[in-house]
C-alpha cells in the first residue's frame, strides 16, 4: 500500500488490497444496514417547513448522501464477493 501524494488522504492499492479492504464481516453488514435504516427513517420522519425550505432540502440531501454512501459499500462487498466466488 503506498500513499499517493494528494490534498485528501489517497492510497494506490494493489487488486487484492483493494478486495482485502472492500470485504465486510455478517457484523459489518448488519451495523452497515442498521445505519441505512436509521438514516431511511429520519429521511422519511422530515417535515417539510415551508419557511425552512432550505434546512428542509439541507437535511434530505444529507441523509440521501448518507444512504447512498452506505449502499454504495454494501453493493461493493456484495459484487467482489460475487466475482471472487465466481473465479474459484
Amino acid at each position: 500500500m503506498k500513499i499517493i501524494p494528494h490534498s485528501f488522504t489517497k492510497y494506490e492499492l494493489t487488486p487484492e488490497e483493494f478486495k482485502a479492504g472492500a470485504a465486510l464481516t455478517e457484523s459489518n453488514r448488519a451495523l452497515i444496514q442498521n445505519l441505512i435504516a436509521a438514516a431511511s427513517e429520519e429521511k422519511i420522519q422530515l417535515i417539510l417547513d415551508e419557511k425552512e425550505i432550505i434546512k428542509f432540502a439541507s437535511q434530505d440531501a444529507y441523509l440521501r448522501g448518507q444512504i447512498d454512501i452506505l449502499q454504495h459499500l454494501l453493493s461493493l462487498a456484495s459484487t467482489l464477493a460475487v466475482s471472487s466466488n465466481l473465479s474459484e
